[in-house]
């Protein structure tokens, strides 16, 4: 069990990585390209607007944002990628194939459910009936990431896709096949067929629909119970590392109530 805590640590390594140097990118970013800040010491804003300058330190803030915009699936092929023990190229492949899959599918469902972008915005919200507050927590639930309108999962979605691509890669990389399946076929065995490189992508998207559907009723009691307890360890007292880490959590565990 510690060595498998232990792989899990350093698999986190690979993203927070990134976040490290999209963090010092965006911040060195956004200080030069704020008016606020450069009229405060000085700088006419109208020619530096215009100038190389500018457009040289907004790569540098969009270096930044384009790491931030989407940790989900960075994180998502990065945990595939470090946890897998075999053919970790192709474990982090279907990772990205299945989070993406994982997008569209939430996309399907909510549309189905009458959800769209354009009518959870907080305007719309409050359109319904609801307050400044509740439609603001409401809205906060919904997000569009790389094209999809979907559940805010963030960070936690991808760690979920990434484990669960890991652990398959693992459980059933030397599958049998029928000779019927030859396509998918790593190496053969005799009569039968030993699932290799080709069947990862393909395996992962047949069973994708039970994780989606995962994603999209147990992930609400995942939330539930992480607000519960943001509750509890914030009624001893906001400077405890219990309530901290818990009022984090909840804040960026964003589903559907």
């Amino acid at each position: 069990m510690k060595e498998k805590f232990q792989s899990f640590g350093k698999a986190m390594l690979v993203p927070i990585t990134l976040i490290a140097i999209s963090g010092l990118f965006l911040g060195i970013g956004s200080v030069f390209t704020t008016e606020l800040t450069l009229v405060s010491l000085g700088v006419n804003w109208d020619w530096y607007a215009a100038s190389p300058l500018f457009t040289f330190f907004s790569v540098f803030k969009g270096l930044g944002e384009v790491i931030i915009g989407n940790l989900g699936v960075l994180f998502a092929v990065g945990c595939a990628f470090s946890l897998s023990r075999k053919e970790k190229g192709w474990a982090a492949f279907s990772a990205l194939v299945c989070y993406l899959t994982m997008l569209k599918t939430v996309e399907i469902l909510l549309g189905a459910a009458g959800l769209a972008a354009d009518n959870t915005t907080v305007e719309a919200l409050q359109k319904v009936g609801l307050t400044s507050i509740q439609a603001s927590e409401q809205s906060a639930l919904y997000t569009t990431s790389l094209g999809f309108f979907g559940y805010s999962s963030g960070v936690f979605g991808g760690i979920i896709v990434g484990c669960l691509v890991a652990w398959i890669t693992g459980r059933f990389y030397k599958t049998k096949l029928p000779t019927a399946l030859a396509f998918f076929c790593g190496q053969s065995n005799g009569s039968h067929c030993i699932a290799g490189r080709r069947w990862h992508p393909g395996r992962h998207h047949v069973l994708r629909l039970a994780r989606h559907r995962w994603m999209l009723l147990g992930y609400c009691d995942v939330r539930e119970r992480l607000r519960s307890g943001r509750y509890v360890c914030l009624s001893l007292g906001a400077r405890e590392p219990c309530a901290v880490w818990l009022a984090s959590a909840a804040r960026d565990a964003h589903v559907l109530d």
